[in-house]
């Protein structure tokens, strides 16, 4: 009996198959797209806490699913008792801080409803003001009608917030085993690239988290400090929204000017003598000082070049991740960028048939090569190949 052989697919054919797999991924993300943002969280607090699970299971020997319970139950016990000792200043804050808005409001709105003369005219903004406050009354109401909706919100919020929880936790439970499993299907001649990349974006996204949770604390704790040295208003709310913003490079310190720079323009310094005005310049010479420290010493220090983005790179970035994944896009823009990154020159080195990894020939690792230094090793390996392929020409004329 003569065995059967099962007969190889063409070209056409995997091109087929592959784009109908391609198009049924696409419609099952778009389907599914709402799961999205609290699935990319679960896999990012996987992420944070998987290292830790591995260093307790390793050194205790105790199972890794006793382990992932552990951290999880210390890790709900240490936010917890952060939000207890956090949260009584933190509401007072909020109320001088809804205070101040309001103090705002009313000076604006004397601003306002004031006739000025200049030269021969005279200005009335105070039928403008009513066309504003039309404005924001026609706002508000949608806002106020819309308990019920909030309500349902809040539900939702909490389902999300256990899908979150229950997911994270597998994905650390199971996530070895996962990772063995996806690793079965890459071909066996490109594991080691595989393993290459995956180790170079994971060194990535670890730089990234690691190091701007210690920028965004060292510039935290310096406006915390000299901030607070000089006066400045809820000091310990501006303090904790700039640890947050350090995750948006090259944005957040204009963000917190246009928040801080107002409260200190129209409430002043809690002590010290001075006009509100020049006080508003002191706060945005400070800050201007720790911008320079933040970018030459913090970020060099404990970001480092893989994360390290061209600001234009970023801004672009956290543009298009705030349209295309809203606030999430926002925050995780800069290390996809990198990660994007390091894939691209990847790509670029197989087309062009140069080793991407040239470390293993003695060389300095591409990623700790400037943008120029990167070229002119690419350009060097062209030419290389290049003579290396005209000598034998050369030789058999």
């Amino acid at each position: 009996m003569e065995r059967q052989v099962s007969p190889p697919w063409g070209r056409v054919t995997k091109v087929v198959v592959a784009l109908v797999i391609l198009a049924a991924l696409g419609a099952l993300v778009y389907s599914f797209r709402e799961a999205l943002p609290p699935l990319v969280i679960a896999c990012l607090i996987a992420y944070i806490l998987t290292p830790v699970v591995d260093r307790v299971s390793g050194r205790t020997r105790i199972p890794r699913g006793l382990a992932t319970l552990l951290i999880y139950l210390l890790f709900v016990v240490v936010i917890g008792l952060a939000a207890g000792l956090l949260a009584p200043p933190l509401v007072r804050q909020v109320a001088a801080f809804r205070l101040n808005l309001e103090q705002v409001t009313a000076s604006i709105e004397a601003f306002l409803n004031r006739e000025y003369t200049i030269g021969q005219f005279t200005v009335d903004l105070s039928q403008f003001y009513s066309e504003l406050q039309g404005e924001l009354a026609g706002l508000i109401r949608p806002a106020v009608s819309q308990t019920l909706a909030l309500a349902v919100q809040a539900v939702t919020t909490v389902v999300w917030v256990i899908f979150i929880l229950v997911v994270s936790f597998y994905l650390i439970k199971d996530g070895p085993r996962m990772g063995a499993q996806v690793e079965q299907w890459v071909p066996p001649h490109l594991r080691h690239d595989y393993h290459r990349l995956r180790a170079e974006i994971g060194r990535v996204w670890r730089e990234f988290f690691r190091g701007q949770l210690l920028v965004g604390l060292a510039m935290g704790g310096s406006i915390l400090v000299l901030m607070g040295a000089v006066g400045l208003p809820n000091i310990i709310v501006l303090a904790l929204l700039a640890v947050v913003l350090e995750f948006l490079p090259s944005l957040g310190h204009a963000i917190w000017l246009i928040i801080a720079v107002p409260i200190a323009l129209f409430r002043g310094s809690l002590w010290l003598p001075l006009p509100n005005f020049w006080f508003a310049v002191l706060v945005l010479l400070i800050h201007a000082v720790l911008e320079q420290v933040d970018l030459n010493i913090y970020i060099p220090r404990f970001v480092g070049r893989r994360v390290h983005l061209h600001p234009l790179v970023v801004i672009i970035g956290i543009i298009v991740g705030g349209i295309l994944a809203g606030v999430l896009g926002v925050f995780l823009a800069a290390p996809i960028i990198s990660s994007l990154r390091v894939l691209a020159k990847y790509v670029y080195c197989k087309l062009l048939d140069i080793p991407p990894w040239p470390q293993e020939e003695g060389q300095p690792p591409m990623e700790s090569l400037s943008a120029p230094g990167w070229l002119q090793a690419v350009w060097t390996r062209v030419e290389e190949r290049v003579r290396g392929e005209s000598e034998p020409r050369e030789r058999a004329e």
